[in-house]
């Protein structure tokens, strides 16, 4: 069953991002900034919101 969630997950993914997409739901939707910078934004969010994660199954004893 894991190994079908881990498979499936990124799947789940990218489909959520395209309806988002489709909807018009985007963080960044609200400012006009260049491409370049809405990528650099997106990675460096993306590492933090990983990092926390990571943390936060450390802290937690449950979740370790």
């Amino acid at each position: 069953m894991l190994r079908l969630l881990a498979l499936m997950l990124p799947f789940l993914a990218v489909g959520a991002a395209i309806d988002a997409q489709t909807q018009g739901w985007r963080l960044l939707n609200w400012t006009q900034q260049p491409k370049w910078l809405e990528l650099v934004l997106a990675i460096l969010v993306l590492d933090f919101v990983i990092w926390a994660q990571h943390l936060i199954t450390h802290k937690v004893p449950i979740l370790w």
